[in-house]
């Protein structure tokens, strides 16, 4: 979906509003959640609750450290 293909036609509806932009960072500002083309090397292995974070890194971490109850908490 992420600009794999041009659009041909339609419209992507979030919560009743058009989403106007594929970019990355607007589609992840948006709140839609976003699975990497290559998990592997951006995302480490399937399963890892991290991988659903990696975009949001800033607000599940402090310092440098990630705060992995609240990751927990949000997946």
């Amino acid at each position: 979906m992420s600009r794999t293909r041009a659009k041909t036609g339609g419209d992507l509806l979030l919560f009743g509003k058009a989403v106007e932009s594929l970019l990355v960072e607007d589609v992840v500002s948006a709140g839609i959640g976003r699975i990497p083309e290559d998990r592997n090397s951006e995302g480490g292995r399937n399963g890892d609750p991290g991988n659903v974070i990696l975009e949001r890194l800033g607000a599940f971490s402090r310092g440098g450290m990630v705060d992995s109850k609240a990751v927990i908490a949000f997946t």
